[in-house]
């Protein structure tokens, strides 16, 4: 927010939010944490820390002939498959258009990482 905001302020924008999304205030920042840890992982941040590429690979036409005859609706040449290593162990998978835009990923939480969930 670009204002000072006090904390009842806050907790009323927090309370009316989760309302309209049919939780309580708990179970909605429960559900916004969740989302930021998943985002900072899904999307190349422009700050630090930055993941270290495990794989970068660009998608042929013979890649596409090893494929199912479904998949080049989808994918096409020029797309790029990518994975990513994060400082916590995290790795991103995603499958970019040539633009780079990203078409499809998953993230893969390290083994030993426990949930703020349990």
């Amino acid at each position: 927010m670009n204002s000072p905001t006090s904390d009842a302020e806050l907790g009323q924008a927090l309370r009316t939010r989760a309302a309209a999304c049919g939780c309580s205030p708990e179970h909605f920042l429960t559900l916004a944490q969740a989302n930021a840890e998943w985002q900072r992982h899904a999307i190349m941040p422009t700050f630090g820390p930055f993941p270290d590429p495990i794989l970068e690979e660009t998608i042929t036409r013979d890649h596409l002939n090893d494929w199912p005859e479904w998949s080049a609706r989808l994918i096409y040449p020029g797309c790029k498959i990518e994975q990513l290593h994060w400082p916590d162990g995290t790795v991103t998978t995603r499958l970019m258009n040539p633009r780079l835009l990203v078409l499809a990923a998953t993230i893969d939480q390290p083994e030993n990482a426990h949930s703020s969930h349990d």
